[in-house]
């Protein structure tokens, strides 16, 4: 009887071990998959590079915390930079010459700084996006910037 019992106990604990790794699997595949099929690097790596001017006036030391707002700048100006162009195309300079002065009119309001130096470092950040990735047209959603032991993690989601 107790050795029928141990036999149940560990066939439903080698099917629940079973069961667990496949949705471990599932998930791993799920993360990596779309990457794999569609050829398309990660747009954490493209964002690290195209802020790379800014992100080399931290402190080598900067923890994660001090990434998130150089980033979600970039991130803003890759954004604008794609919604600039589809305005183009729909409606003209016009529109897209107005998307650009908001993000800078904002610029200049949250960091204090003079109009010129804004469309400056907008230009840089525009130019390099353009220059280095052209062809990626992936909406910045979120991005999250961890610590870890290796340095500053970037995750960052995205959309077409």
């Amino acid at each position: 009887m107790a050795n029928q019992r141990e036999q149940r106990k560990a066939k439903k604990r080698a099917r629940r071990e079973k069961r667990i790794a496949k949705r471990v699997a599932y998930r791993r595949a799920s993360q990596t998959l779309p990457f794999e099929l569609l050829g398309l690097p990660k747009v954490s790596d493209e964002l690290i590079e195209i802020a790379a001017p800014l992100l080399d006036d931290l402190p080598p030391d900067a923890r994660a915390a001090e990434w998130r707002p150089v980033l979600l700048l970039a991130a803003s100006i890759w954004n604008m930079t794609l919604a600039a162009d589809d305005r183009r195309a729909e409606a003209g300079d016009d529109a897209a010459d107005a998307l650009r002065a908001d993000l800078l009119d904002r610029l200049e309001r949250a960091l204090e700084w003079p109009r010129q130096k804004c469309e400056s470092l907008v230009s840089e950040i525009e130019e390099r996006k353009r220059t280095l990735f052209p062809d990626d047209d992936r909406f910045i959603m979120d991005l999250q910037t961890l610590d870890t032991e290796d340095g500053v993690h970037v995750r960052v989601a995205s959309r077409f």
